[in-house]
């Protein structure tokens, strides 16, 4: 997952090896993986949640885009939750990371 998030730039939010707690198998397309950016519990505004990250084709490789036009605060730490399940398989997952916002080139 990201560590940073670039202030007025289209962001990559990007996994790798997503694997089925359980099973131990990595996830596949027949997955749905889908991420929200929030401050203090409440979605980011500037684009709409939750967003999808597509299957990569290869090993539990997921990746989605956020909008340049999120309202983020330089030096700001907020959180990015990942959710991935499948109806068919009857799994959840849920992940919750940090990430921060900075203008590209300041850090």
């Amino acid at each position: 997952m990201p560590e940073l998030l670039y202030i007025r730039n289209t962001n990559t939010i990007e996994l790798a090896q997503l694997k089925n707690a359980e099973s131990g198998a990595l996830l596949d397309g027949a997955y749905t993986v889908r991420a929200t950016i929030k401050s203090g519990g409440v979605n980011v505004s500037g684009d709409s949640w939750p967003v999808a990250l597509t299957y990569a084709g290869a090993n539990g490789r997921f990746v989605g885009r956020v909008s340049h036009q999120l309202v983020l605060t330089d030096g700001t730490e907020y959180d990015l939750i990942v959710e991935a399940f499948s109806v068919t398989d009857n799994v959840y997952g849920e992940w919750n990371d940090k990430v921060t916002a900075a203008v590209r080139g300041q850090n």
